[in-house]
């Protein structure tokens, strides 16, 4: 949640590319020092919840706390899941070599579950980015999360996501490729 890199604007540029080739409205959030997803996409009866991961980001705090600033009306079993999560993730990865796994694995179970539960939550924050008539029509929409990474590190997300299923976290995952884009689409489990 630092500084945007160019690498990174490019990455959410991609990848709002391609859900706009899909039909989809995109909308780049870029939000620095908020926990808010990298962007909102808006399909006919759909909601993506997307994070971006660019060629250049290949490892995450371990350390980070997750349930920081979190939305007092969210359901305090979300706050109770996020606790625990990035420790118990990082103890799926412990070799020092798996530091990219160990990344999408902490974006998909810590981030992205966060901003997908929290959503209606800080719409507000969102608002700042997206038109009201925008904000309006999402409500009814069905919600998806969506984690976009480099495609040479493509392997290493579905090695994530296994390990992840294999452990309860995410129910499934599907996969497109777009260009330099690996997009995974992500169905939690609800804890």
């Amino acid at each position: 949640m630092g500084k945007i890199t160019e690498a990174k604007k490019i990455y959410d540029q991609l990848a709002a590319k391609y859900f706009k080739l899909k039909g989809w409205e995109p909308f780049i959030i870029n939000l620095t020092g908020k926990a808010v997803a990298d962007i909102i996409a808006i399909g006919v009866n759909d909601l993506g919840i997307v994070e971006v991961k660019s060629i250049s980001e290949q490892s995450c705090d371990t350390n980070y706390d997750d349930t920081k600033n979190l939305s007092p009306i969210l359901n305090p079993n979300i706050a109770v899941y996020l606790q625990d999560a990035r420790r118990k993730v990082r103890k799926l990865f412990p070799n020092r070599t798996d530091k990219i796994e160990r990344l999408y694995a902490i974006t998909v179970t810590c981030q992205l579950y966060r901003y997908f539960f929290e959503f209606e939550a800080i719409l507000s924050t969102y608002a700042k980015k997206i038109p009201p008539q925008t904000i309006e029509k999402i409500k009814n929409l069905k919600k998806s999360g969506y984690l976009i990474v480099p495609i040479d590190y493509s392997q290493k997300a579905v090695t994530a996501m296994n390990i992840l299923r294999s452990n309860n976290y995410i129910n499934s995952y599907s996969t497109k490729e777009a260009s330099k884009l690996f997009i995974l689409e992500v169905v939690f489990t609800v804890f």
